[in-house]
């Protein structure tokens, strides 16, 4: 499947960024340290001029003679000019952790821009794995090609039977994985505006960087095999089984013929062993009406990969799905994600997590289910528990007044004024975009 390994450079970028934004977060923190600690010295600076100035005051009225008053008046102007000062220090000090905050504000924006698209492929590849599961179970019925030392050893003495034993399980291996994709395909073509198409590819430099350690690189007898040339990291071509196998078996004819030069300490069934590794892997190209997968933003790819699990799926039992809206704009909520939603759970029970209304109501819940948590939010208070949960259908309703709101927040109205209240903003906000609209 496109994607299936997240890239060594994208998980070092990944990380290198989050060491980063630490960095920053940390940064953060010492400068709010450093401005209260600088803000409290300064009011602590300023309480003690007013202490002072105070007794300068009292002291100057309870003077009975006029010779020290100069004295008092200059010192009291000298802590008029340190206020000030304060004054403008105060200002520099805000105007200085201003500067800075805006800033680190700015690195740390800058930096989510870069993460962004990186968690949004990283979220992708874990609803994949998904997927992948429901391969695996196919993939029990692949050849192991096991024994293989034993059956090495017997070459010798009955070299054509092991070769085409060889050959064979090999191919077994290959048209099992035909087999795979060929049922997955047949699966998903039931998917209507989904097209999920599923290819044979190999591992070409993996297999090339562990055959050829075996052998002294010198020797020309391995040059010429298109197997072992060299191809770009990321290069994914489709596999021409015909020719691939063609090579395979030369190759383990000139190892079985003693034709190519082993380095050191290397051994003829190791290196037949590595011959035959299972390098190929199933490569899947997901497409949703018109875009493929890679070319999808967050939310699309998501709702198509959503709708992917649950159409593959052969199992019956109820799925539960976590805020499926997210990325997703309300039109596409609506017209794309509800609609999907409501024939699913024909045959499925559905259990979704969600802050969006056109999920609860456009899907027709049969089962609204509110939960509160106690001290979260101001005049929203559980009766006993931390917290407590209350459930009924949209038919149910009733409106708040002054003896059921004894009952806590969550027994003291229907669930319809719940929902009206949590996803629509309450009944003004409603009236309000009602009106705005124009409906």
């Amino acid at each position: 499947m496109k994607g299936k390994s997240f890239e060594e450079k994208e998980f070092k970028r990944y990380n290198t960024l989050n060491n980063r934004n630490d960095i920053i977060l940390k940064i953060q923190s010492n400068i709010e340290s450093d401005y209260r600690y600088f803000e409290e010295t300064m009011q602590a600076l300023e309480n003690s001029i007013k202490t002072i100035s105070s007794k300068i005051d009292l002291s100057t009225q309870t003077l009975k003679t006029k010779y020290f008053r100069p004295l008092y008046a200059n010192t009291s102007n000298k802590l008029n000019a340190f206020k000030l000062e304060i004054s403008y220090i105060k200002e520099e000090g805000e105007k200085t952790n201003s500067d800075y905050i805006d800033r680190v504000e700015a690195l740390k924006k800058r930096l989510e821009d870069e993460l962004f698209p990186i968690r949004a492929k990283l979220q992708n590849q874990k609803l994949i794995k998904s997927i992948e599961e429901e391969i695996k179970n196919e993939r029990q019925k692949l050849l192991q090609i096991s024994n293989i030392e034993d059956k090495i050893k017997d070459l010798q003495t009955n070299k054509n039977t092991q070769k085409q034993n060889f050959l064979q399980g090999y191919c077994d291996a290959y048209y099992e994985y035909k087999n795979i994709i060929k049922k997955l395909n047949e699966r998903a073509n039931s998917i209507n505006d989904i097209k999920l198409m599923g290819s044979i590819k190999f591992y070409y430099n993996r297999f090339k960087k562990n055959f050829l350690e075996f052998f002294n690189q010198k020797s020309n007898e391995l040059r010429d095999f298109n197997l072992l040339s060299d191809r770009e990291s990321n290069s994914l071509p489709n596999v021409d089984f015909d020719e691939h196998l063609d090579e395979i078996t030369r190759i383990l004819d000139l190892i079985l013929e003693g034709k190519v030069t082993y380095r050191k300490y290397k051994e003829v069934k190791e290196s037949v062993k590595s011959l035959f590794q299972d390098e190929f892997f199933d490569y899947w190209e997901l497409i949703i009406g018109n875009d493929e997968m890679t070319n999808m933003s967050p939310g699309k790819a998501n709702l198509a990969v959503l709708k992917l699990l649950i159409e593959l799926s052969e199992s019956n039992s109820p799925i539960l799905i976590d805020q499926p809206e997210d990325n997703l704009d309300n039109r596409s909520i609506y017209t794309d994600l509800v609609q999907f939603i409501r024939k699913r759970k024909e045959n499925r029970q559905l259990v979704i997590v969600t802050h969006n209304p056109n999920i609860v109501v456009g899907a027709d819940s049969e089962n609204v289910i509110i939960a509160n948590q106690k001290g979260q939010d101001e005049n929203r208070e559980n009766i006993s528990f931390r917290f407590e949960y209350v459930n009924g259908s949209l038919e149910n309703t009733f409106l708040k007044n002054d003896e059921n709101k004894k009952l806590g927040i969550l027994f003291s109205m229907g669930v319809k004024e719940h929902v009206t209240e949590i996803l629509e903003g309450g009944r003004e906000a409603f009236k309000k975009r009602e009106k705005k609209y124009g409906f």
